[in-house]
């Protein structure tokens, strides 16, 4: 998808889009180590038998891993 369609269409969602210099790559890396985590952790050690069962666990696990306070 070229680069302005895709900062329209997350304009229209009331987004903005992160773009970073061309390989420059940091801007991403703390949501990336968390996905990471969060798949290692939790995602491949379940198996969830519905959709809303996973979106449960998932936002329990994040509210304890982060939330910790």
């Amino acid at each position: 998808m070229p680069v302005e369609l895709t900062r329209k269409l997350a304009a229209s969602w009331g987004m903005t889009v992160s773009m970073s210099r061309r390989a420059n790559a940091w801007d991403k890396a703390p949501m990336e180590s968390f996905f990471k985590t969060l798949k290692v952790e939790r995602i491949y050690q379940t198996r969830y038998e519905t959709r809303a069962q996973a979106r449960l666990d998932i936002v329990d696990w994040i509210g304890r891993y982060y939330n910790r306070q």
